[in-house]
This record gives structure tokens, C-alpha cells and sequence, in this order.
């Protein structure tokens, strides 16, 4: 993101700073020894996202195999007023509109087969190729500058007066803001590539606090449970019950073991647990 023209103070010496993603970009394709290390393609994640599969072989192959500048991974949107980024074409370039660029009625909108219009979810899961983010950095980012988007946000800051830290009751400052997905406009629409997955196996973002209906770290849990659970059932292990979101009926194996339910370890540890009914917490490792 980027803030212009504007100093709010969030202490009494320092003002508020904000990442310019251009300039992260910049120090990776510098840092990338490619020739020597055969680096191609950098994969980037949501770091909230506990389902998230880092180097996804089968992510990788579709992007590579077919020859992508820039793959995304989405889910279909869970309802029409989920609070997530959409894939579109924008002038017949790929694009991603935030959730609060689209008006209720384009949310609502479906098409003659009774689907939602709107309904790839970007959800931060993309591989690029390292010689498009190279041409992004010494080319192509000056003609993102007019891609800002504008956020209405309450920020807090210091008032020399009272000498205190306000955190206002109404939007008091205009960011000025520009995502990663922001580069999809400078990619070839054949070089842009998009590819469906489970939400149950690949998306459980931590977006909100503890208890919230949606995206808390409680629901993440829930989600990572019944997954790895069902991995689990399915290679013959029976538990005393069913693994939800509350601490007592937790239940993990170790993504340092394990990858996915195509990594031949998971039946190894799975064999360990088969004598005997698995009572939940538990964490396999």
C-alpha cells in the first residue's frame, strides 16, 4: 500500500509509514540469483491463511506448463456480500476489484444458470514469474500510478495539543492504495492464468478477532481440523469425536511431516494411530 501527501503523527516524532509495494518487489528481484539458484517463479501468500499450500506442485505445473506470467488460485465466494476481491476483466485486462468497489446489486447478480456473476474470490495466492516482476520493477510501475485506490480510513494520531494518542470517532485521513494484484493489469490476458480449488482444503483466513461468526482464528482452527481429520478417516483411523472449533476438540498433524493428503508420511502416521480410537486434542507429529 501506499500513503501520499500526508504526515499523520502516530507519536510525537514519528509519522505513520506505509509499504509501497513496488519498492518490496524491488529488493527480491535484485536479491534472486536466478542463472545460479534456477529461481523462475516466486509464489505469494497470504500469511493468514492457514490452509495455504506454499509451492503447490500442482500450482506450480499449471503456471509453468502453461506458460503464465501470473497464476491465482480462488474459491467461489462463500455468499454474495463476503468481504473478498474479485477476478474480472477490466478493458479486457485481468484485474481484481475490492469488495467495496462493486455495488449490492453486482454482488447479487447472476447469471442464466442461476450463478453468481461475481464470483472468483481472490484470495492472495498467486505464483509469478520472476522476469514479469522484473519487467514491473524497471518498467511497468509507472503506469500503476494511476491504479490507486482510495480508502476512507479513522487513524489514529497525536494531538500536540493534549499530547495524546485520538483514535477518531469518524474517517478522518484518504489513503492512497495500491495491492499486489494490482500488477494482473500489466499482464497479457493469454498470459494470465486462473484455477479453482476446495475453500475446505485451501482457504481459512484469520481476517478477525477471536469469536467472530467469519474468518477468526477460531473458525481457521475448525477448518484445518475437519481437514486433517478427515485425512485421517479416510486411512482407517477412528476418533472418540468429531473436531470442531472448540480447544477440546482440536486436531492437527505437523505440516512439517506431512504436506498434503498425497504425502506418502501421512499413511505412516496414520499406521501409529489405528490400534486404538484417537481422543481429541490431539497433534500428530
Amino acid at each position: 500500500m501506499v500513503m501520499v501527501d500526508c504526515s499523520i503523527l502516530c507519536s510525537k516524532m514519528e509519522s505513520y509509514k506505509i509499504c509501497n509495494i513496488i519498492l518490496s518487489i524491488s529488493p527480491l528481484t535484485k536479491n534472486l540469483n536466478r542463472r545460479t539458484r534456477g529461481v523462475k517463479y516466486v509464489h505469494v501468500f497470504g500469511v493468514d491463511n492457514v490452509l495455504a499450500k506454499p509451492a503447490d506442485p500442482f500450482f506450480m505445473g499449471f503456471i509453468d506448463n502453461n506458460g503464465y506470467d501470473v497464476a491465482c488460485k480462488y474459491v467461489p465466494k462463500k455468499h454474495p456480500e463476503e468481504r473478498v476481491g474479485i477476478h474480472v476483466y477490466k478493458d479486457g485486462k485481468p484485474a481484481v476489484v475490492e469488495y467495496t468497489e462493486i455495488s449490492k446489486e453486482m454482488a447479487y447478480q447472476k447469471d442464466d444458470k442461476d450463478q453468481l456473476v461475481y464470483d472468483t474470490s481472490h484470495i492472495v495466492n498467486s505464483v509469478y514469474n520472476i522476469d514479469f516482476l522484473d519487467y514491473i520493477v524497471k518498467e511497468g510501475a509507472i503506469e500503476l500510478v494511476k491504479e490507486y485506490h482510495l480508502a476512507k480510513k479513522k487513524i489514529k494520531y497525536y494531538h500536540s495539543e493534549s499530547k495524546e494518542i485520538i483514535t477518531p470517532a469518524d474517517i478522518n485521513g484518504y489513503k492512497f492504495e495500491l495491492f499486489i494484484f494490482d500488477v494482473f493489469l500489466l499482464v497479457k490476458p493469454e498470459k494470465f492464468g486462473l484455477v479453482e480449488v476446495s475453500r475446505e482444503a485451501e482457504f481459512a483466513p484469520v481476517k478477525n478477532a477471536p469469536g467472530a461468526a467469519e474468518d477468526s482464528p477460531d473458525t481457521a482452527r475448525e477448518l484445518m481440523t475437519r481437514l486433517h481429520q478427515g485425512w485421517f478417516e479416510k486411512q482407517g483411523v477412528k476418533f472418540d469425536k468429531q473436531g470442531g472449533k472448540e480447544k477440546d476438540s482440536l486436531f492437527e498433524i505437523d505440516a512439517r511431516q506431512v504436506y498434503d493428503d498425497k504425502d506418502l508420511k501421512l499413511g505412516v502416521l496414520a499406521d501409529r494411530c489405528k490400534d486404538e480410537t484417537v481422543k481429541l486434542p490431539h497433534f500428530s507429529h
